[in-house]
């Protein structure tokens, strides 16, 4: 086949999918798309396939928080992605064409089992390393990796290679009040009695939900009544969001890292307002051991991001890419990474 002919098949085949170019990562050239069925419905998404002969190593690019469809996979994320890597990107339950409704999963059950469907079923295509495997998520998606990981620990023949975990967590209740606390003085410009207000608020709304009381009572007990702005937008913003919270509320990465047996890499900014990362990263040496490899970069943000303050430009902590690449040679070490 001409080189022409290549390049119009690959643009039609992204085509097909519904996606952009500018949604994909130059390295890319072609996208196979792919549907699989599972308990919660059915999940679309493509596969972002390097440039050259396969089988290529996996990057799932596991889905965050909210409403999140494939094209928010930006190519920044994408570029996480040591070359060589093909790269799997799907539409949450009920979001773009996946089916199904995200506000009603546990992620430590259902978005765990949504993980280990996507990585079973593009495990098959004949231009994947099905060896190679490695499942990243940022954010809330590092619990659903975390989940993923720990379940195919328990199979005999495991799916996945590695995981990668960004900006995570250990308890889930513990990310809003540290926002609440960090982020309302300093991008909201609110007192100090105005964030205690904030956080006794928020306090308010955990016992009513762990209480039992309805959630649109929940959700009427916080909004407006901050007296700053920065608290509604967030917890419990709508009442599928607030379902989705209460349901999650309890989730502890600590079980989960016991029952890890693949590589873990974590990496965190030393500036995260959601997270505590020294603590954060003492609990998942403690439970992980010698299995994680573990990166925080001073000053950076929860989006692993440098602010120039004065230029009005975020961008990416130098060195990150560096360091999940030589990582992943070491969990894909058969393949030949450009």
């Amino acid at each position: 086949m001409s080189t022409a002919a290549v390049r119009a098949e690959r643009r039609s085949r992204v085509a097909a999918t519904g996606s952009r170019r500018s949604d994909i990562h130059p390295r890319f050239g072609a996208v196979a798309p792919f549907t699989v069925a599972w308990a919660g419905g059915t999940l679309a998404g493509e596969v972002l396939l390097p440039r050259g002969a396969g089988p290529h190593p996996i990057w799932l690019d596991v889905p965050s928080a909210g409403p999140a469809t494939r094209g928010q996979c930006t190519p920044r994320w994408q570029a996480m992605a040591p070359a060589g890597y093909a790269v799997v990107r799907w539409d949450r339950p009920g979001c773009g064409a996946s089916t199904g409704e995200w506000t009603s999963q546990t992620i430590a059950v259902d978005r765990a089992r949504e993980v280990l469907a996507v990585a079973g079923a593009v495990r098959t295509m004949n231009v994947i390393d099905k060896h190679c495997l490695v499942a990243a998520g940022f954010g809330e998606a590092a619990w659903a990796v975390l989940a993923a990981a720990a379940c195919d620990s328990i199979g005999p023949f495991p799916l996945l290679a590695g995981v990668v975990v960004i900006s995570a967590s250990m308890r889930y209740d513990d990310r809003e009040e540290r926002r609440l606390r960090i982020e309302l003085p300093r991008r909201f410009g609110a007192s100090a009695a105005d964030v205690e207000h904030a956080v006794a608020l928020f306090r308010r709304q955990l016992r009513m939900i762990r209480g039992g009381a309805p959630l649109p009572v929940v959700a009427g007990a916080g909004r407006g009544r901050a007296g700053t702005r920065g608290y509604d937008g967030r917890f419990g913003a709508t009442a599928g969001e607030l379902d989705y919270a209460s349901r999650n509320l309890e989730l502890d990465a600590t079980p989960l890292l016991a029952q890890i047996h693949c590589p873990v890499l974590a990496l965190w900014g030393t500036d995260d307002v959601y997270t505590d990362v020294e603590r954060t990263e003492a609990g998942y040496r403690s439970g992980l051991r010698r299995r994680l490899t573990s990166h925080a970069y001073p000053g950076a943000d929860h989006r692993l991001c440098i602010r120039d303050a004065d230029a009005g430009i975020a961008a990416t902590v130098p060195g990150m890419e560096r360091d999940v690449a030589r990582w992943s040679r070491r969990v894909a070490p058969r393949v030949s990474l450009a």
